[in-house]
């Protein structure tokens, strides 16, 4: 049986083409934003992975005093929350952004316990599905 990702993502391109590539080997949920992502993950009873992109849109689901694009963090939040289901606390989270090598941003996502932090730009999709199936290989 085929496993489930959830690509949170809401570069339509680099959506299309990350979906593209994996749903040969997988069935891939998609979200464009932080709403979309807590719907899909509240909906999915089967679920191995969710790739999140760390700065997407917050769609009007969390507060953000900063005024920053942080929605991906808050959406790692809640999956980590002691409040969350314990199949989302214990999901395997791949986050990348543009941001992902910030210092306190990898920090912050070391904190919440992310399995992988890739940056965009600096991997090709190819290697994010490489890290990928290494992160799938052995969930039941």
């Amino acid at each position: 049986m085929k496993k489930v990702i959830l690509l949170a993502e809401d570069d339509l391109l680099l959506r299309g083409i990350m979906k593209e590539l994996l749903e040969n080997d997988y069935i891939v949920e998609v979200a464009n934003d932080a709403k979309e992502t807590l719907e899909k993950l509240r909906e999915l009873e089967k679920l191995d992975l969710i790739v999140l992109d760390i700065m997407m849109p917050l769609a009007g689901v969390f507060e953000d005093p900063a005024g920053g694009m942080n929605a991906g963090i808050r959406t790692l939040e809640f999956i980590r929350a002691d409040s969350s289901p314990e199949r989302l606390r214990k999901l395997p989270v791949l986050c990348y952004s543009v941001r992902a090598s910030e210092k306190k941003i990898a920090s912050r996502l070391e904190e919440l316990g992310v399995n992988a932090i890739m940056t965009k730009g600096a991997q090709t999709p190819e290697e994010i599905i490489a890290e990928i199936k290494k992160l799938t290989k052995d969930i039941d």
